[in-house]
């Protein structure tokens, strides 16, 4: 608890996520690993009213940052792109409700399929942390540019009564849905 991450030291414990310098979620927060070994912790958050996709990552990096994280790689929508990680975090969720995630399309995506990236918080800026390829991802993908009703350019997922697949719809959109709230050290 002297402010510094010395060596050895995974936080500092001045942060509230760390307990004698361990990882720790805090109340309502689950860990998990991912297929490296690196923690990642997720919160299940729902928000309510109407929300944008936008408006939810940004209350996810509300409540993110009132924990005052050292040492973390980025936070904000969940960031699916390990498997280890979706299985932690599936075996969480209630297949009567939807998610915000934080999958959205570039400006100028080949339509439908083409420029999907994930997006967090780095500690300085919203920026991509990474490509989404659904023709290799693990995840079943409806990418449909919301039946064609206009833009579709951001990421949900939902259960279709069998199993969970990810869908796009249009960023500008509202919805009570819940967010996946994630912080990846």
């Amino acid at each position: 608890g002297d402010g510094n991450v010395d060596p050895g030291e995974e936080c500092d414990d001045g942060s509230s996520l760390c307990v004698d310098c361990m990882l720790i979620p805090p109340a309502g927060w689950r860990r998990c690993t991912d297929a490296d070994g690196n923690v990642v912790f997720f919160l299940l958050e729902d928000w309510a009213g109407v929300h944008s996709q936008s408006a939810m990552a940004e209350h996810c990096g509300q409540i993110i940052e009132a924990l005052a994280p050292e040492g973390f790689l980025d936070y904000g929508l969940a960031v699916l792109t390990d498997e280890s990680v979706w299985a932690c975090i599936r075996a969480a969720l209630d297949a009567s409700r939807q998610y915000y995630i934080g999958l959205a399309q570039q400006a100028g995506g080949d339509e439908p399929a083409g420029g999907w990236v994930w997006v967090a918080y780095d500690g300085t800026a919203w920026v991509e942390v990474g490509a989404c390829d659904f023709s290799s991802w693990f995840f079943p993908s409806v990418v449909d540019n919301a039946a064609g009703e206009g833009d579709a350019d951001c990421g949900r997922i939902a259960h279709d009564g069998t199993r969970w697949n990810f869908w796009d719809y249009g960023c500008d959109s509202e919805e009570d849905w819940d967010g996946i709230c994630m912080i990846r050290f």
